[in-house]
């Protein structure tokens, strides 16, 4: 069995932080402690696009050629969604400063959650453009063999995810194809989980400043997930500035 790498690591990690970082205490009758953590999920782990270029790096056996060039992708991926997490970092900062002023501004929160999916979107357009180039620099049955690793990855936590299952993700099958066209429901898959995640978060945010009072405990386990989950973000922005 091939040795866990550095890479898998980190992103093994990434999602184990996110499936607990942010369950934000009492919830709305509408959200589940399961939805809340998923969202949280959706948000720690790397775009899919980034995430499919990723497990290629770190799963597959490559020649001298291939892994010079699925390198420089990966490189590529990771400067990819440093606005994405930028965006995500500064959201969540609305979001903190909300629940220490106990005052809610829909408008201040729906503009920093509109930039998410505005870097979400861009993100993903770039990681498309890698994705073709991924897929013309592997063989046949290294592709099937990706997306059969790819579909086993996210079968571990689909159901935590609302990024959903394998086959809710049609554009991934095209990978299989001798072309692989610019599938742009891979970049609405991007945006529309980013959504989910902004929703979710900025309502369960939202209702605890709409109670008329919120405790000390509650407010304090409230800011230390919500710095948390920031804390993914700006990690991984760091870590590809200072590299």
């Amino acid at each position: 069995m091939k040795p866990l790498s550095r890479r898998r690591a980190v992103l093994a990690a990434l999602a184990a932080i996110g499936s607990g970082c942010l369950y934000l205490g009492n919830t709305a009758p509408t959200q589940s402690r399961t939805q809340v953590r998923s969202a949280t999920l959706a948000s720690a782990t790397p775009p899919l696009g980034a995430f499919v270029i990723r497990v290629a790096a770190s799963d597959l056996d490559l020649d001298a050629e291939q892994a010079r060039v699925i390198g420089e992708l990966v490189h590529d991926a990771d400067e990819s969604i440093r606005p994405l997490d930028d965006a995500r970092v500064t959201f969540l900062e609305v979001l903190v400063r909300a629940v220490t002023e106990h005052r809610y501004d829909e408008a201040t929160v729906a503009g920093a959650a509109a930039a998410v999916l505005v870097a979400a979107r861009t993100t993903s357009m770039r990681l498309l453009h890698a994705l073709v180039k991924l897929h013309g620099v592997l063989e046949p049955e290294q592709r099937r063999l990706l997306v059969a690793r790819v579909g086993a990855r996210w079968d571990g936590w689909a159901a935590a995810w609302h990024g959903g299952a394998p086959q809710d993700h049609p554009w991934l099958a095209t990978f299989l194809r001798p072309a692989f066209p610019e599938d742009t429901r891979m970049i609405e898959d991007a945006v529309r989980i980013a959504s989910r995640w902004a929703d979710e978060t900025s309502a369960e945010v939202r209702d605890a400043c709409a109670r008329p009072t919120l405790d000390d405990d509650d407010r304090r386990k409230l800011l230390e997930r919500l710095r948390r989950a920031q804390g993914v973000h700006a990690e991984r922005v760091a870590r590809f500035v200072h590299r």
